[in-house]
């Protein structure tokens, strides 16, 4: 009886087989590093740019300088992908992101003023030029300009490009299942240990013993320089990780689609995007992966620029990121705990709307709040109020995220044929990501560009757009699943 019930929970928890579990250890490992590097480059590239720059600034960092980047990066990378193996597009890309974030802590932050416009003159060229207002103050602080851009693309290429292709040519549907969300699962540790380190970082008492990083003992020069430190740590253990990996299923032959090289094309960029586009299946995820980049960036927007009021400094930002992606790793660990039960014992589909409902539901609690803030006879501080509730619903929507839609997601592309995974996936989750928050930024950029406009006087707005996104993102999900079905039943027979 003890026997049957200890091997019942060790299912239910842990559904890894024994043969699975030293390659799952060594992927779930790569994970936590390159997820730990994610969540702290997010944090250091918001403290920079939200409490100097302004929340409104960054949907047009987003649509002017992140797209066009992310696009060249794609372009990039379907051109190297007919030449380099997976192993080494890895280490190019995550070789180049560690050298710049570098070079940026130990060679241009400590001489900013050298490099950047000084305040007086940006002020006086807004004077000047009051609707280029937020253009000048990007081009004030160009640094902190390519740290989010660069930051913002490691998400996109390194985990969910690269690592989840890696992940998806080694692991069948059936494996995924299973595995998926238990690989999520040890990823997700990486955001406790890198919410943990920036609180350390953000605190002063704890940078006092290492003011030799600093000849004008700046507190924040020392805490960007040990957090990049860290970063460039972790990225080349990944770097040695994904090498150690791609050897190991080369030489052993385990892999259920594993190939040494990313299969050469004929086919040149503007032909491969519009191969992309001929594909249903295709579209259809990239319609899901635009609708959540949309959906996540209209309610960060407003979150944002409440969360740069209160913290507006870069190492109390750093330190209340540190709270905040430490209990959203917490989070994601408590759901990845039954994700992957949900996807064995309920199926693909429900697992795939439940992304979008948890997102839909907290989503309009906090437009609820923030729009009827002022009609609210509250006794506290409303800001710290909008600030906690939304933290809250980013806390349960990232976990989601990362739990249900990563695995729900990556499990859809393996069905397809090695071109498609390959080149199919690259403009999905480049480009896919990165339109879903341009088209946010549109919006951003049109509000913003009129003097004296902020977020407060589009709530109403973002919140009627917000509701759609969500209903068509249910409607997709739908489509997804009857062709994914389709193919599962093609590729069974």
């Amino acid at each position: 009886m003890i026997t049957k019930t200890f091997s019942f929970v060790r299912k239910f928890f842990f559904p890894v087989k024994t043969t699975e579990i030293s390659l799952l250890i060594k992927l779930g490992v790569l994970l936590f590093c390159v997820l730990f590097n994610f969540s702290s480059l997010r944090a250091l590239k918001d403290s920079l740019v939200i409490p100097l720059i302004g929340a409104e600034a960054i949907g047009f960092l987003k649509l002017w300088l992140v797209l066009p980047t992310a696009l060249l990066f794609t372009l990039t990378y379907f051109k190297l992908s007919n030449q380099f193996n997976l192993h080494a597009l890895f280490n190019i890309f995550a070789g180049f992101f560690v050298t710049f974030f570098l070079c940026f802590a130990f060679f241009i932050y400590p001489n900013q003023d050298l490099y950047h416009l000084s305040d007086q003159s940006a002020y006086q060229l807004i004077q000047q030029l009051p609707y280029l207002k937020w253009f000048i103050k990007l081009r004030a602080k160009w640094s902190y300009v390519f740290v989010y851009i660069f930051a913002e693309i490691w998400g996109a290429m390194i985990i969910n490009l690269m690592f989840w292709q890696l992940a998806n040519s080694i692991f069948k549907t059936s494996q995924a299942k299973r595995l998926y969300p238990m690989l999520t699962l040890m990823g997700s540790i990486g955001l406790i240990c890198a919410g943990q380190t920036l609180i350390f970082c953000g605190k002063a008492e704890n940078l006092s013993s290492l003011s030799f990083l600093s000849a004008t003992e700046n507190y924040t020069e020392i805490s960007i320089k040990m957090l990049v430190m860290l970063v460039a740590f972790s990225g080349i253990v990944a770097m040695g990780l994904f090498s150690h990996i791609y050897s190991y299923c080369m030489s052993h032959h385990i892999s259920y689609n594993f190939t040494p090289q990313a299969p050469k094309s004929s086919l040149n960029i503007q032909e491969s995007v519009k191969l992309i586009f001929h594909s249903k299946y295709i579209l259809y995820i990239f319609i899901l992966v635009v609708a959540y980049g949309m959906s996540i960036n209209i309610l960060e927007g407003p979150w944002k620029a409440k969360l740069g009021k209160m913290y507006n400094t870069p190492n109390s930002y750093i330190q209340f990121m540190g709270n905040f992606n430490t209990w959203m790793g917490i989070s994601s660990v408590v759901v990845n705990l039954i994700s992957s039960s949900i996807l064995r014992f309920l199926g693909w589909t429900i697992s795939a709307y439940l992304t979008p409902i948890i997102i839909g539901t907290t989503g309009t609690i906090f437009f609820t709040f923030i729009v009827f803030e002022k009609y609210l006879a509250l006794s506290f501080d409303t800001t710290f109020m909008a600030i906690m509730v939304g933290a809250t619903q980013n806390i349960l929507s990232k976990s989601s995220k990362y739990s249900l839609f990563d695995a729900t997601k990556e499990m859809a592309y393996i069905p397809l044929s090695p071109e498609l995974k390959t080149k199919g996936k690259a403009t999905v989750e480049i480009l896919g990501t990165k339109i879903g928050k341009s088209l946010v930024s549109m919006i951003h950029f049109v509000a913003f560009t009129i003097p004296g406009i902020s977020f407060e006087n589009i709530y109403p707005f973002l919140m009627m757009i917000f509701l759609f996104i969500i209903i068509i993102w249910l409607i997709d999900v739908r489509k997804i699943n009857q062709q994914y079905k389709a193919l599962i039943n093609e590729k069974s027979r």
